[in-house]
């Protein structure tokens, strides 16, 4: 290594700093997060204060930092996460397939605690939501092309089918999506999609039917009196879009056409079936991404090039590193405590003894608290200060619908049917008002009615 590298820890309090010579020994140092009198950033403060003591060169505070001597920078920081919990987030609108309008809001049946009485519904992050008159729907098994083999071929940029190519490549690992539209006017008989994960390809074999095209003159009036009220981050998501993005790429063309920068779509952000959970983490990531970008363009301002010329990567969630460029709201929500964990699990598990450990990671605004016992668990789905996030997968993982589906549900209603002895004794329907629909003859009944079943008998069966 010809530069120092820089691993960062940006905290709410306090910013501490590992520094690699070039010669391979390491230092320490701390600053504080925010010192306005000093200061304008605390890692470039920091990097200025190390550059100047190891090389011998005054650099004077407020001007830019010289980046020749940096090899790398790696950061993890809480500012979406600080955002998210002190609700200073962007102020951002949904827009939505028409017809949905609540369904955010509505959300899903899971509850933190299943019997509570006293049930509270988390608040949206949206401030206002507009309903685009769009609809796809998934077609059945007659809309598939003759010719899967086709698909392969369009995959490495040979257009031999009728229709158009999109690619679209995500910005996390090696995953990437290709896929092919055959068309007939407006209407669009199949969209196979393919994802390549490393060497393995996954064809997803689902077609759809365009049933609504957006208008594009509502859609630019939908965004000109959503802006008119001061907002400048928007969040799309429209039903299907993760096999058909097309719609949510027009809402992205005509928002940038009219000036909003911040478009985030849930197509990108969360290339998964299911739109609750696929809309919740689009306006997690519409509400975080500005301020994150602010951040980022803030720290890059502090140096001579920008630093063009240096790698800088930050932690994500997932507690791997990702670009500058390519992070953004959904991927930083836990950046520092996934940090952490990773630091925990390199240098306090014994691999002799191999007994699970415990981390603490204290900050002046969150703390938090992580195990580790040899292998790193990650989690398709959490929920941070009310706010649920889902993460895209390793496809690998995708035909796993049996365990998903017991996490899933074990989670919302408490147990599956493993876990319970269920039984049925005696099934009547008691009518509470009258429907108007008459039976032709008598039903029996099955059994006389019993006496009350006793409340033990209730609890062996209901109650843990």
């Amino acid at each position: 290594m010809t530069g120092f590298g820089f691993a960062i820890d940006r905290g709410g309090t306090f910013t501490d700093v590992c520094v690699f010579r070039p010669d391979g020994t390491t230092r320490v140092l701390k600053v504080l997060s925010e010192d306005p009198a000093n200061y304008a950033d605390a890692p470039t403060e920091a990097i200025r204060q190390v550059l100047e003591q190891e090389t011998g060169v005054s650099i004077p505070r407020g001007t830019p930092v010289p980046a020749d001597k940096i090899s790398w920078i790696r950061m993890g920081t809480t500012v979406a996460t600080n955002a998210l919990l002190e609700r200073k987030g962007e102020r951002i609108a949904l827009l939505i397939t028409k017809g949905f309008k609540d369904l955010l809001y509505i959300g899903n049946q899971t509850r933190p605690r299943i019997f509570d009485f006293d049930i509270r519904i988390p608040g949206v992050l949206y401030e206002e939501v507009a309903e685009v008159d769009e609809r796809v729907i998934p077609s059945d098994d007659s809309c598939k092309l003759d010719n899967l083999g086709r698909v392969e071929e369009t995959f490495f940029g040979k257009k031999i089918c009728p229709g158009f190519l999109i690619c679209t490549k995500f910005g996390y690992g090696t995953l990437s999506m290709a896929s092919i539209v055959s068309a007939v006017g407006n209407r669009v008989d199949y969209y196979p999609v393919l994802i390549k994960w490393q060497d393995n390809l996954i064809l997803i074999n689902q077609g759809v039917i365009v049933e609504k095209e957006p208008n594009q003159d509502e859609v630019r009036e939908l965004l000109k009196a959503i802006m008119s009220h001061g907002i400048r981050s928007i969040a799309v998501a429209f039903l299907h879009s993760f096999i058909y993005p097309v719609h949510e790429l027009k809402v992205k063309e005509i928002a940038h056409e009219l000036g909003l920068k911040s478009v985030s779509l849930s197509h990108e952000v969360m290339p998964m079936i299911k739109v609750v959970p696929r809309g919740f983490t689009v306006c997690a990531d519409a509400y975080l991404t500005p301020k994150i970008r602010e951040y980022i363009d803030g720290f890059e301002s502090g140096f001579s090039d920008g630093l063009k010329s240096v790698r800088v990567d930050f932690m994500q969630s997932d507690g791997g590193l990702c670009s500058v460029k390519k992070f953004c709201g959904s991927k930083a929500i836990l950046s520092g405590p996934a940090g952490g964990v990773i630091g925990v699990a390199l240098t306090a598990y014994d691999q002799t003894t191999k007994s699970p450990v415990i981390g603490f990671d204290m900050g002046g605004t969150s703390t938090d608290v992580s195990r580790y016992s040899g292998a790193l668990e990650h989690v398709m789905e959490t929920t941070t200060a009310g706010v649920t996030i889902q993460a895209p997968q390793n496809p690998k993982t995708l035909k796993n619908f049996v365990k998903n589906f017991y996490i899933n549900h074990k989670r919302e209603f408490g147990f599956v049917l493993e876990d319970r002895d269920i039984i049925v004794d005696d099934i009547r329907v008691r009518g509470v008002a009258s429907s108007g629909i008459k039976c032709n003859e008598q039903v029996a009944m099955t059994s006389d009615p019993d006496g009350a079943v006793p409340m033990a008998h209730t609890r062996t069966f209901f109650e843990v």
